[in-house]
């Protein structure tokens, strides 16, 4: 957020790609950016826009509105380096986008001073991953971590402020049969390790291409939950249903730490147009080395027990299926409709209305994950103990 903008959501004007092109708001690609050339002011974004929408220009919007009473001064700026297929390593320093990103990053703080405004980095909002999904687990912690620490530290040394991560956790595409998905988990435990949030799962999302990208009201929903998680925390409240997972011989028992008031759900129909749960989310997407017997959630509470068809079943996962989905996707005109491959019914309770969308539902989700046993030991997927909840 930046003080002295009275209310405008902004970006950075007259930057350049290395090929001469105009950067818009949404950012210059896979291109680099030229260096050489300053971009010319923090200016107001909607003439830029195009009727354009995203996840975090909602966001930001929804910041702005539910805070320009007790703030008016203030505005937003949005800027993005990033594109699809983009792997988080890609975001370091020494690759095109972590460069581009670090001098829009440079640009803004001059001419925040130029302007007379003030900076303030509260949090690094988070949306890629799925381009990673074929990386070994510590690959990809490695990586986030690194892009983390940067990015962090540059904010701190910057502005003196260290921002919060805020991360919607990668989901899979409509065919996770040949990928592992680790970097699923591996965003688990980075995000948990620095007290920061899961926001939403991206599996929890209608992809409209039969792959993992989703039409601009879904996008704009997203930013809505974002936002929400965001005022949630600064409230004072908790956000993340973390996952304490406790094992007992052949007995697992899964609790999330749910908000106050807050219970589970099973959205049974779920599923029903892209293949039902029956079929793609057996045993309310938990799975084990060996099968399961049988998964009972408490739907007054917050936990699942969970019963394994062998005491000595070696891995765990939840809503992380390695399955092919693809036959379940619905034409509609030049799109196919489906959902992700990641799949459970269970939901935490509390809803609201979107503010675009008043007829529509945000959903809170539960975070995917997958651990390692060694006997009634719970690890994760280096080996070290997994810790629990919140």
């Amino acid at each position: 957020m930046i003080a002295g903008l009275a209310g405008q959501m902004t970006y950075l004007e007259g930057l350049r790609t290395t090929g001469g092109a105009a950067v818009a708001p949404w950012g210059s690609g896979d291109q680099p950016l030229n260096m050489s050339i300053p971009a010319t002011s923090i200016t107001d974004i909607a003439p830029a826009l195009g009727g354009r929408a995203g996840i975090l220009l909602a966001a930001q919007s929804c910041y702005l509105h539910r805070t320009i009473s007790t703030d008016p001064d203030q505005g937003a700026l949005v800027m993005d380096a990033g594109f699809g297929g983009l792997n988080v390593d890609k975001m370091l320093i020494g690759q095109t986008q972590g460069d581009n990103y670090y001098y829009m990053l440079d640009e803004v703080a001059r001419l925040a001073a130029v302007q007379d405004l003030d900076v303030t980095c509260g949090e690094i909002i988070h949306y890629i991953g799925t381009s990673s999904k074929n990386e070994a687990y510590a690959l990809a912690l490695g990586n986030i971590n690194l892009v983390w620490d940067q990015q962090q530290g540059y904010c701190q040394t910057t502005w003196g402020q260290t921002p919060r991560i805020i991360a919607g956790q990668t989901g899979g595409d409509c065919n996770t049969a040949p990928d592992a998905y680790d970097v699923t988990m591996a965003q688990y435990d980075a995000i948990r390790d620095r007290g920061g949030e899961i926001a939403t799962s991206q599996r929890i999302w209608p992809i409209n291409d039969n792959n993992i990208h989703t039409d601009v009201d879904v996008s704009v929903m997203i930013g809505e939950v974002i936002d929400w998680g965001r005022e949630t925390v600064d409230g004072g409240g908790k956000w993340t249903p973390w996952a304490s997972i406790t094992k007992s011989g052949a007995t697992v028992t899964v609790a999330f730490d749910l908000r106050p008031g807050e219970t589970l759900v099973n959205r049974a129909d779920f599923y029903d147009d892209h293949g039902g749960a029956a079929a793609t989310a057996p045993n309310y997407g938990f799975e084990a080395d060996g099968g399961i017997v049988s998964a009972v959630p408490d739907l007054d509470g917050n936990s699942v027990v969970v019963t394994l068809t062998s005491a000595s079943a070696s891995w765990f996962r939840f809503a992380m299926q390695r399955q092919d989905v693809l036959a379940y996707g619905v034409p509609s005109g030049d799109q196919t409709y489906n959902q992700s491959s990641h799949r459970t019914t269970l939901f935490p309770s509390e809803t609201r209305a979107s503010r675009f969308y008043p007829d529509r539902t945000l959903w809170r989700s539960l975070p995917s994950f997958a651990v390692y046993f060694d006997g009634d030991q719970v690890n994760r997927l280096d080996g070290t103990p997994f810790g629990g909840g919140a």
